[in-house]
């Protein structure tokens, strides 16, 4: 099928901004992402023809509609008005059609759009035989669009935020040598503030911070004394004490957590005293509920 043609046949259809195709592009870059995952030459293929600036371009697009809030949704709601208004006006045959998309269901779809383009960047960087920049001839882009939903987390929700850390987090291991371009960009800064100003209630978002940590501290310079002087390793210490994340917890997310800790601290073995320190608060903070519990109950 890549040889048939797929895929510069779907390319174009990233620049289609329609509300009400949403879907369809969603659809159209979950193929590509299959394209990529399943075929090396896909991948290559995918960057030569300008697919993964492409991507990236398009993802500026749907994060601007959510920092631009209520602005671009009165864009939509005009532009959803306008289609009703054509599709009322032609002919009876149309009157079977399904039901333009409402509001509520384009804002789904975007979000749907936005975890399938970062995918696709995330596998896209992973060309072989990619000598370039990971970001292409876009690469003011990708790290402002980053950014911004580090920024906006609660915005865009656990699945946006978490799939932008692990493309953060590709783009360091991938080259380290790009982290002065994401530091000049405010993108670390922009995570650690994110995960410090109380993580999101996502067991996605939640798992991905051991990794995207690790990934920081490639960089000993900049990267690792952000971390050690935030005290990043803090931010755990709420996400196990607090009744907000119990739900988040469940299932194989405290194994997930262990392993992605265990990982960090090896690979970064300045952060081992902290590490000690936070779980020995955690520890603290749990044996100080359970004794309040227990003295509720005696009395």
């Amino acid at each position: 099928m890549r040889e048939a043609g797929f895929i510069p046949t779907l390319l174009p259809l990233l620049k289609d901004t329609n509300p009400q195709h949403l879907h369809l592009v969603s659809t159209s870059v979950h193929i590509l992402e299959a394209f990529m995952d399943y075929s090396n030459p896909a991948a290559a293929l995918f960057r030569d023809l300008g697919g993964l600036d492409d991507t990236i371009s398009r993802l500026h697009v749907e994060v601007s509609h959510v920092e631009n809030g209520s602005k671009q949704q009165d864009e939509d709601s005009e532009i959803i008005g306008r289609s009703a208004q054509l599709v009322a006006g032609t002919s009876t045959e149309l009157d079977n059609m399904q039901p333009l998309y409402s509001e509520p269901l384009v804002s789904y779809h975007r979000r749907l759009l936005m975890k399938a383009l970062l995918r696709a960047i995330s596998l896209g960087t992973y060309a072989p035989g990619n000598t370039a920049r990971v970001y292409g001839s876009e690469e003011s882009l990708l790290p402002q669009c980053l950014c911004i939903i580090f920024k906006r987390a609660k915005d865009f929700g656990g699945g946006v935020f978490s799939l932008a850390a692990t493309v953060m987090s590709d783009l360091i291991h991938k080259d380290p040598t790009c982290f002065p371009v994401l530091d000049a960009a405010g993108l670390p800064s922009a995570f650690l503030d994110a995960i410090m100003d109380g993580v999101l209630c996502s067991a996605e978002a939640i798992t991905c911070i051991p990794q995207c940590l690790d990934a920081l501290c490639i960089n000993t310079n900049n990267g690792l004394e952000a971390v050690k002087e935030r005290n990043a390793m803090r931010c755990f210490v709420k996400i196990f004490t607090s009744r907000t994340y119990l739900r988040a917890l469940t299932s194989d997310t405290p194994s997930s957590l262990s392993s992605g800790l265990d990982e960090l601290m090896r690979h970064a073995s300045s952060l081992r005293g902290p590490g000690v320190d936070m779980l020995i608060e955690i520890l603290n903070a749990i044996s100080k509920i359970g004794h309040g519990l227990c003295f509720v109950h005696l009395n």
